[in-house]
């Protein structure tokens, strides 16, 4: 698997399905990362899909090929 690239440096194509990464704030104030599978850029909304949910993402990468028999 290739490594994380920065929204900062590279974005993927418009419905491309990646995996991403993003920083959250737990009620307790502290910092974390989630990573979410079947991310789809959206240059429209300038946000990533994830999950119905609009996210603001730092990191992605390609998912991995299939599996194949």
């Amino acid at each position: 698997m290739s490594d994380w690239i920065s929204v900062k440096d590279k974005l993927p194509k418009v419905d491309e399905r990646v995996l991403c990464a993003r920083t959250q704030t737990s009620m307790g104030g502290t910092k974390y990362i989630t990573a979410s599978v079947g991310c789809r850029w959206n240059d429209l909304d300038t946000k990533f899909s994830c999950s119905m949910d609009w996210v603001t993402v730092t990191h992605w990468m390609p998912l991995p090929k299939d599996p194949t028999e």
